[in-house]
């Protein structure tokens, strides 16, 4: 999925790598970033969108990883519902 997300930005994977050895953050959290600013230049309400809906997604990831509580249909359904607008996002504007 990364070079998916990488290639029509103009970047590599070894692109990723060197940002993702100079910083702090992960090569998620970069790929995240870089995917965000270039939606912007492309569309705002598709980059808020994309931004909003990762927000939402990595809550959820964190609740199901790491709280002790049970994940329910809603709760399931609603990240399937987030995944699925995400993707359409990307396809749209990589």
């Amino acid at each position: 999925m990364m070079h998916v997300c990488l290639r029509p930005m103009g970047r590599s994977e070894n692109d990723l790598s060197d940002l993702t050895r100079n910083s702090k953050d992960g090569s998620h959290e970069i790929l995240i970033n870089k995917i965000g600013t270039h939606l912007k230049n492309i569309s705002s309400q598709d980059a808020r969108n994309f931004n909003n809906n990762i927000g939402q997604l990595k809550k959820l990831r964190r609740k199901a990883d790491y709280e002790n509580s049970q994940v329910d249909l809603d709760i399931s359904s609603n990240s399937i519902f987030l995944s699925k607008a995400t993707l359409l996002i990307l396809k749209k504007c990589l």
